[in-house]
């Protein structure tokens, strides 16, 4: 079995393998609007592998594939002011001026109203469980957090006095919600994170120093990794296990399924960084030469255990193109990189990291990772 961790950054032109490991296009499809997100992306081991992807959201239309990569159900509905879709892609809800919109590729699971008069899409925040089974929605505005199942029960709600600028993660296992909070409005110049259960049953909260930052969960929700104010820190169940200084003010951060490992994209020199999330030893660095540092910027990164995605928009050299991507072994050796004419990506991995799932603009690619013996494809 070939072991290998990726860095893959985003576009779409030639495939260069600088060693055997590599990835190939396995399939790509065009909609006719603008693609929000697909399914969880599945294994593809072999030829009778299920198709890896069983459905993709677009701003008009859910679209459901066959086993074979083909449109089976193309099923319109009513412009959402948001919308999301589960990572099973069983699931979707969609929020309408006050009310709630449950409902899969068959019918409407449930529909409701929240509690408080939503003036502006804008107010809200909006996330559903990997595996459908519950929603947290949070208005700024109204200064509240909610928790509703998928039958629409309000199973828990939270006052928090500023909730601006507030994400919401939930973990893969869908056990943990974990909410971001920069806290503008006390003065103090910390953020925080709160930490629930499925249910809405708060767990606990960490402080630190900075409002802005970026974070990411393991699949248990157990691991955390959290950038802010030039600081990474890792935390487990709310224990701090390290915390290392990084010498930028932002970076894109990531957290293997298991929780073992770590990558950064940070944006102040453009350096992709790997790190053993145990002891905080940072096990390679490289850096990402030749574009526009005003106008390139890391937008996405995803990390698995055998690979690691990372999604940049703009290259200097290369101006016909909006993204591009680069693909490093366990080593940090580069072995690959794609081009895409998208001004921005964001990318997905199958558990085993066999497949890459990619989505820009109305399109959307699956790429399967190969060992080749030859040193280089056109």
């Amino acid at each position: 079995m070939i072991r290998c961790i990726s860095v893959l950054i985003a576009f779409f032109l030639p495939v260069t393998a600088f060693c055997g490991e590599s990835y190939t296009l396995l399939w790509k499809q065009s909609f006719d609007s603008k693609v929000i997100k697909p399914s969880a992306v599945m294994a593809f081991t072999s030829r009778d592998s299920a198709f890896p992807l069983q459905s993709i959201i677009t701003e008009k239309s859910l679209i459901v594939l066959n086993q074979k990569g083909q449109i089976k159900e193309n099923i319109s509905f009513t412009p959402y002011d948001l919308i999301k879709v589960s990572d099973n892609g069983d699931t979707l809800v969609g929020v309408k001026k006050n009310k709630i919109f449950v409902f899969n590729a068959k019918k409407q699971i449930s529909s409701f109203k929240i509690n408080q008069t939503i003036l502006l899409s804008e107010h809200l925040t909006l996330e559903i469980a990997p595996d459908g089974s519950f929603i947290v929605l949070l208005s700024w505005f109204h200064k509240t957090i909610w928790f509703y199942s998928q039958k629409g029960e309000l199973l828990s709600s939270h006052s928090v006095d500023d909730l601006k600028g507030a994400s919401i993660k939930i973990s893969k296992n869908s056990q943990r919600i974990v909410l971001h909070i920069p806290n503008y409005g006390d003065g103090t110049s910390n953020g925080y994170l709160l930490c629930f259960q499925f249910n809405g049953q708060f767990l606990w909260r960490y402080d630190h120093p900075g409002c802005k930052a970026e974070f990411d969960l393991s699949r248990n929700g157990e691991w955390i990794i959290l950038m802010a104010n030039q600081m990474i820190y890792s935390l487990k169940n709310n224990k701090l296990i390290y915390q290392k200084k990084m010498d930028s003010s932002k970076a894109e951060v990531a957290i293997s399924n298991d929780g073992q490992h770590v990558a950064l994209a940070r944006q102040s020199d453009h350096h992709v960084i790997y790190i053993d999330n145990q002891t905080g030893q940072e096990l390679w660095k490289q850096k990402i030469s030749g574009f526009d540092r005003k106008a390139s910027l890391f937008t996405d990164i995803e990390v698995n255990p055998n690979r690691i995605a990372v999604a940049i928009c703009r290259h200097w050299s290369r101006r016909n193109q909006e993204s591009w991507g680069i693909v490093f072994n366990t080593e940090g050796k580069r072995i690959w990189d794609v081009e895409f004419n998208h001004k921005a990506m964001d990318f997905l991995f199958s558990e085993d990291g066999s497949v890459i799932g990619g989505w820009g603009d109305n399109m959307v690619y699956l790429f399967r990772f190969v060992y080749e013996h030859s040193a280089n494809k056109d």
